[in-house]
């Protein structure tokens, strides 16, 4: 027979009444202010978050950066700080996503509305890039600096963008010349470009944008003329037009499939 001990008889406990001032924290958190919903507000917190993370992560960097930066910055306690992020590095992944998107918009729009060559999609979306960064200094500290090495998840982000650059200008440049040779690697020269054009970027950054932005297009446009020249060359070699000078077949044209090609770039870069 078991112990009575062993099944005590259930006491029904005394429920916790809450204090005057929790009631009174928890009706201000579920009621309209001045007009504005609670979730209205959130948001509102939420918004002034990251632009003081944008600034402090800019002006500091990641590394330095600390909660108490960012909320001195927003002038908001902490726990607001953690009613939208769990940490320095959550609020780091947040913004630079945000700020990834922005650049994708604006270089996607500008490659848009180029001519369909080499050079002229080259130029646009690398004098989009030059100008975002040069825009706001604090974006070369987050995009091409910090992202890189805050931390594991936004390393990784920055490389899933590179390859996503890489292989668009791949199919841009397959869209636009379909008859280039099979052992012609056009993706790892793509590699090679767009690394230059970050590595440029950086140090442009690092340096305080003393040059003009067209001088680092000059320097940057050097190896996207090659690109072309080469392909120029191969096809008077093997007696070919060029795609983009040839007459498309319906439906088949090479401008219209680039076109598209920037699109899905762009839809999939939101998506991630």
């Amino acid at each position: 027979m078991s112990s009575p001990l062993a099944h005590p008889p259930l006491i029904p406990l005394p429920r916790h009444r809450p204090t005057m001032k929790q009631q009174n924290v928890a009706a201000v958190a579920t009621r309209n202010w001045r007009g504005e919903s609670p979730e209205e507000r959130r948001v509102q917190r939420r918004e002034r978050l990251v632009e003081a993370c944008i600034e402090v992560f800019g002006r500091l960097g990641a590394e330095k950066a600390t909660i108490r930066d960012i909320c001195a910055q927003a002038r908001l306690t902490e726990r607001y700080f953690y009613e939208s992020f769990r940490s320095t590095e959550d609020a780091f992944d947040s913004v630079y996503a945000q700020l990834r998107q922005d650049l994708v918009d604006k270089v996607t729009s500008a490659l848009a509305q180029a001519p369909m060559t080499i050079p002229e999609l080259a130029g646009a979306g690398l004098r989009a890039f030059y100008t975002y960064i040069k825009e706001d200094r604090r974006r070369a500290q987050i995009i091409l600096i910090d992202a890189f090495y805050a931390n594991r998840k936004s390393a990784n982000r920055s490389r899933t963008a590179i390859k996503e650059y890489v292989q668009m200008v791949d199919r841009l440049a397959k869209a636009l010349y379909p008859e280039l040779p099979p052992e012609f690697d056009v993706e790892m020269l793509a590699w090679g470009l767009v690394g230059m054009a970050i590595q440029v970027g950086t140090i442009w950054a690092i340096s305080g944008f003393k040059k003009p932005i067209d001088a680092i297009l000059s320097h940057n446009l050097y190896a996207w003329r090659g690109l072309q020249k080469w392909v120029e060359a191969y096809n008077r070699s093997q007696s070919m037009v060029p795609a983009s000078a040839a007459a498309p077949s319906p439906g088949k044209a090479p401008g219209k499939t680039a076109r598209k090609t920037i699109s899905r770039t762009a839809g999939r870069t939101r998506a991630a």
